[in-house]
């Protein structure tokens, strides 16, 4: 596999793995916040990620409804399926910051010790420094994101969008 190969990889896993994330609070929130769950799930990432919003709107609820998205930021530890989804976004997110932007890569490592994620090496991932393998793995992981657990199809978002 090529360079290009591999950084098409790492960008799809990660927007799996975002968008993954994303659908996972869209799925929780939906009974509960009305017409804006969508706003809440995308800031509750973004919030977590240390990440800015992507538009107007999105900045102005983000801004609104600060305590809200910080008080469900705090609580995703407590879901199994979001925590665990949550270790492999921050996982790999590290991964991919740390030889490019190693400033973003500490704040980010710190945003993780501050919420109790569990953060886990490649190594641990694929008991191997085989990097090929650990892409492999994350790339089954973020896809797993995307089965629905009764059965259904998944329709909150199109995975192949990335």
């Amino acid at each position: 596999m090529n360079l290009d190969d591999y950084q098409e990889q790492v960008r799809h896993i990660d927007f799996l793995l975002n968008a993954g994330v994303g659908k996972l609070l869209l799925d929780r929130y939906q009974p509960h916040f009305g017409d804006k769950f969508n706003f809440l799930a995308a800031s509750v990432v973004n919030s977590a990620m240390l990440r800015e919003a992507s538009n107007d709107e999105a900045r102005h609820y983000m801004l609104e409804n600060t305590v809200l998205i910080e008080q469900q930021v705090q609580l995703l530890r407590h879901d199994r399926k979001v925590a665990s989804a949550l270790t492999d976004l921050y996982s790999f997110t590290l991964f991919s910051l740390a030889l490019s932007d190693p400033s973003a890569s500490e704040a980010l490592l710190n945003r993780a010790i501050e919420l109790g994620i569990w953060l886990e090496s490649p190594r641990e991932v694929c008991c191997s420094e085989d990097i090929s393998r650990y892409l492999e793995i994350m790339e089954y992981r973020a896809e797993k994101l995307w089965e629905p657990e009764d059965g259904s199809p998944s329709s909150t978002l199109d995975k192949n969008d990335s």
